[in-house]
């Protein structure tokens, strides 16, 4: 009985190391932070997921599998994450756990490079009390269950530009050593993982439908390369599906955004060889939650939560009406020809912007005295808002509408890092980012609102430590007398 005690114990190490090996959710297709501790909080947003996955379906004790993670920003550039996963197969369980921290640098306007860095804990157990015959080892007989734990770590690198998710990870760095008894313990072997997509419109910029294509590539020390491809191909950022194929099956995933905060991904896959050949297949159903929204998607972005919308949903009745959908078409071409004109009117802008002195500001006595608009931030180095200040200009819009006549002059100040040149056009960005939303977020009258960049030039406090910079680094407004 010994012998087939530690017979099991073999049998189990080598589906727990079998399984590390070889990709065992699709988790990635509704969340990289699956891939990579490098994602945690990659897409500024915090974000929750929840997965059951039963394989081979049809054999008594196959693995079954829970998962749950929660990954989010910490600052501009770094971001936390959570995964607990729990998977029973017969008699043999096996649990992880991880936290993890990532920091992201900012290459440029649209590139990013991030490391990711994860705590791991392991244990896997054997209940021994389900075996059947009797157990003689006296190191054995004293025990219903059969355990062993360690701990161990991740380290992940990942870089995003465009569309474009290029990632290394190496799981189990330790290499540490799982102990079941005195004489009885295995070596976690230390595996490499690469993964690498592609997201883009199909098309061209208006195109409803977009793709995004992955190949995941691991190896561990002791075993060949275990490689697998997919390509999510998805509708109006609401439906999608994603076919893939790895060494010994191929997938079908399909999901939808049940709202802008929930998706559900729903993954089947046929097995082609071994056991999960002789199954009928392998089931997965993963629910993605949407906690705190940062800001809209953008081009690229990491996270598949739908974006905001300016229009609500329509109800399948209002649909199907004619008129309905005769006033949705105009009203849609109508957008369609406002959206370019914006667009042209920011190029002006823009091209307007960087010719200095083209237009002589008016007299500063025109306006009252500047005040601070507080908790304004940006990215770094970018003219992007976050959501924290949105409450800030929702409570100015909220008075320029209460006062119709009311006018006001935005002006950007930045720190004295970068060129003096590079700032002044910075300041500039920000003021007519601020700008941008009373109009387009709040409807306020672009006439109503002037813009101006002052770069480094009137600093509030000196620019020597970074509490000065900080300070230096403001929204000011001043209402035009009347």
């Amino acid at each position: 009985m010994k012998k087939q005690v530690f017979t099991l114990i073999f049998i189990f190490n080598c589906f727990i190391s079998f399984a590390q090996q070889l990709p065992i959710d699709n988790h990635y297709v509704i969340n990289k932070y699956s891939l990579s501790p490098a994602y945690s909080g990659a897409t500024k947003n915090m974000e929750a997921l929840i997965g059951y996955r039963q394989n081979w379906v049809g054999i008594d004790g196959a693995p079954e599998k829970q998962a749950i993670s929660l990954n989010g920003p910490i600052s501009e550039t770094s971001g936390w994450g959570i995964n607990f996963t729990h998977e029973q197969t017969g008699n043999f369980s096996h649990f992880y756990g991880a936290f993890s921290y990532a920091y992201h640098m900012e290459m440029s306007k649209s590139s990013h490079i991030s490391f990711g860095l994860a705590g791991e804990v392991y244990r896997n157990q054997i209940e021994l009390k389900k075996v059947r015959g009797q157990i003689e080892d006296p190191a054995l007989m004293q025990n219903e269950v059969l355990a062993g734990t360690t701990f161990n770590a991740s380290f992940g690198i990942a870089y995003r530009s465009g569309g474009l998710n290029i990632g290394w990870v190496v799981p189990r760095i330790l290499e540490s050593k799982m102990n079941y008894t005195a004489s009885n313990n295995f070596t976690m072997a230390r595996e490499f993982l690469f993964h690498a997509s592609y997201w883009t419109k199909t098309g061209g910029r208006r195109s409803k439908v977009d793709i995004e294509p992955y190949v995941i590539v691991r190896m561990t020390q002791n075993s060949g390369l275990h490689y697998e491809a997919a390509a999510r191909i998805r509708y109006l950022q609401r439906i999608w599906i994603a076919p893939g194929y790895r060494n010994s099956a191929v997938i079908l995933n399909a999901g939808a955004a049940l709202g802008a905060n929930i998706v559900m991904n729903y993954s089947y896959e046929y097995g082609l060889s071994g056991i999960a050949g002789l199954a009928s297949g392998t089931h997965e159903v993963a629910l993605g939650f949407l906690i705190n929204r940062h800001r809209r998607g953008r081009r690229g972005e990491l996270s598949i939560f739908v974006p905001d919308k300016r229009t609500p949903v329509q109800t399948e009745e209002k649909k199907d009406n004619p008129e309905v959908k005769k006033m949705a078409a105009q009203l849609d071409s109508t957008n369609k020809k406002l959206a370019e004109l914006e667009k042209k009117l920011e190029e002006k802008e823009k091209e307007l912007a960087e010719k200095q002195d083209e237009e002589k500001p008016k007299p500063e006595a025109d306006y009252g005295n500047p005040f601070v608009l507080k908790n304004i931030k940006f990215s770094n180095n970018s003219e992007r808002l976050y959501s924290s200040s949105f409450p800030t200009l929702n409570k100015l819009a909220a008075k320029m509408i209460r006062n119709p006549k009311m006018k006001i002059k935005i002006t950007g100040h930045t720190d004295n890092k970068g060129s003096t040149q590079y700032n002044l056009k910075l300041s500039k960005r920000r003021a007519e980012a601020v700008k941008k939303y009373l109009v387009e977020r709040r409807r306020i009258d672009p006439s109503r609102i002037v813009t101006e960049g002052k770069g480094e030039t009137e600093p509030l406090a000196p620019n020597t430590t970074e509490q000065g910079r900080a300070k230096n680094r403001r929204i000011e407004g001043r209402f035009k007398k009347s």
